[in-house]
């Protein structure tokens, strides 16, 4: 991923749903992303409207490790995040997507 050039690493930050999504997710995604959680309707929507700003200002998904946290505990990062640049953003999510994946990994149980 590192080595890959700038567009090809936006293709795979497209790859990721956006924080908050309902719909169209894998079974890891809804999970990571405690789908049905009974979250607020008010996070969900500021959820939507920064995950726009931030599409509209970098062109690409923003990509967080989520971990479990509560939704509205991501509203903070995302809000930070939108000061970066856009190579910095590029680098954030894709440093992201590796703790995804070793994160599902590690769950998979594998000897």
């Amino acid at each position: 991923m590192n080595t890959a050039d700038y567009e090809n690493q936006v293709k795979i930050l497209a790859a990721h749903p956006m924080i908050g999504q309902t719909k169209n997710l894998s079974a890891h995604s809804a999970k990571e992303q405690g789908s049905g959680d009974g979250t607020p309707a008010e996070v969900i929507e500021l959820l939507a409207v920064l995950n726009k700003e931030y599409q509209d200002k970098f062109g690409f998904c923003f990509v967080v490790f989520v971990n479990g946290r509560p939704k509205k505990d991501i509203i903070p990062v995302l809000e930070s995040r939108l000061g970066n640049t856009k190579e910095e953003e590029c680098k954030e999510g894709l440093k992201a997507m590796v703790l995804i994946a070793e994160d599902r990994f590690k769950k998979m149980n594998v000897a």
